[in-house]
């Protein structure tokens, strides 16, 4: 029976790879089977090239358009069931572990295995896939991330983990003390959403692209309100080395609805 498995997992990911890059093409040499014994399941996983990739890259929006991130940003599995939260829906159902896939996802971007690999969950599309995406995504236990989901229904559907994703990344991303380039003035961005030192501007908040509405264009925005009066201007931002470039956006003249990167600029060095 465990010959079988070898074999079955091993077709399914040569499909699932094919046309890969080399380091993709790895994925046959690192996934192993393993058993219910090797690996306790239960627990939240993160996607790691969503959180890990985001922090590291101190990019967002173009990591947003990566297929699971719609609908398994999280997986929450507990009491025999997985339940999934993404950028667009939840989702919920019960899994396996008589088989190395544990679940089979249908949903955004057409079929998915999720496969057990020692301490990770990989998440392989099948290669019966419209549009193929030949990525290894990758889901690590986060401990630390419990918290965002101890709030919403499991059966909540339209819930969204949406605020504390962008209160993560916020954090991760822009909280602290800069100056402003050229200058002496001081600017903080506070743990509590309050921005400190920068024009008239009082709070901050990162537009982490969940939903379907999205006028920047895939650029990274940053919303600054103008003294408490829940008007907001609209910021691009992009990080070059220990300098937050914020450049203001403007209506897009050929749609009224969009936006596009504007010129003027606000250069902030880390302290």
């Amino acid at each position: 029976m465990k010959y079988f498995l070898y074999i079955f997992i091993l077709v399914g990911l040569t499909s699932c790879n094919g046309g890969t890059s080399e380091n993709d093409s790895d994925v046959l040499d690192s996934i192993e089977v393993v058993t219910e014994s090797e690996i306790s399941i239960d627990g939240m996983w993160g996607l790691t090239n969503y959180f890990d990739t985001i922090v590291t890259h101190r990019e967002l929006a173009k990591y947003r358009m990566q297929p699971p991130t719609w609908f398994g940003i999280l997986l929450d599995i507990r009491d025999n069931q997985i339940i999934s939260y993404g950028s667009i829906c939840n989702d919920s159902g019960f899994y396996s572990l008589n088989t190395d896939t544990i679940r089979t996802f249908e949903t955004y971007g057409g079929s998915w295995w999720l496969i057990k690999n020692k301490t990770e969950l990989i998440l392989c599309q099948m290669p019966n896939a419209r549009i193929v995406d030949s990525t290894k995504y990758v889901y690590r236990k986060r401990d630390d991330l419990t918290y965002m989901t101890k709030s919403i229904n499991e059966w909540g559907k339209m819930e969204k983990i949406e605020p504390h994703v962008r209160s993560f990344f916020e954090k991760h991303l822009f909280y602290g003390e800069y100056k402003i380039k050229n200058g002496n003035q001081i600017v903080s961005f506070e743990p509590d959403g309050r921005i400190v030192g920068l024009k008239e501007y009082t709070t901050y908040k990162l537009d982490e692209y969940f939903g379907t509405y999205h006028p920047f264009n895939n650029n990274d925005a940053l919303f600054l309100e103008v003294n408490n009066s829940k008007h907001y201007d609209f910021w691009n931002w992009k990080f070059n080395g220990n300098e937050l470039v914020l450049t203001q956006f403007k209506v897009d003249p050929k749609n009224a609805d969009d936006f596009v990167v504007g010129i003027e600029k606000i250069i902030l060095v880390k302290n």
